[in-house]
């Protein structure tokens, strides 16, 4: 698909990530709808998550880019935010300072436990993080 393009293992990975962040922010919002709770984290942590395990994973098979894959993610979120708000499904407006660095604080929080749980969780983990 990305045969004659730069970076296609980045691309691919950068693509399956915002497709999980679009799945992510459905069942957020199937879930506000239906007024049910969750502990779940907010779909862009979620997203950022899976971009680390992915990235991981990746890593230990293939030559993979980071910062390529890093800057892909943010770039393909922000296309997909801004084609969910000229649909009137997303509002841009509460991606301010204060929420950017709340994700990331509860990022570091779930980087936190997995370190902490990562031995005890081994058995029925699907990615080694080591």
């Amino acid at each position: 698909m990305f045969a004659h393009g730069d970076n296609p293992l980045e691309q691919v990975l950068s693509i399956t990530i915002v497709a999980l962040f679009a799945f992510f922010s459905y069942m957020r919002g199937v879930r506000h709808k239906l007024q049910l709770k969750s502990t779940h984290p907010h779909p862009v942590v979620r997203a950022y998550y899976v971009r680390d395990m992915l990235a991981t994973a990746a890593s230990s098979r293939w030559e993979l880019d980071l910062d390529t894959l890093e800057q892909l993610v943010d770039i393909r979120i922000g296309e997909f935010m801004a084609a969910m708000e000229k649909i009137d499904l997303f509002d841009f407006s509460i991606f301010d300072q204060k929420y950017i660095s709340q994700v990331a604080q509860h990022c570091d929080r779930l980087a936190a436990l997995q370190q902490k749980h990562k031995n005890s969780c081994k058995n029925w983990s699907w990615i080694s993080w080591d």
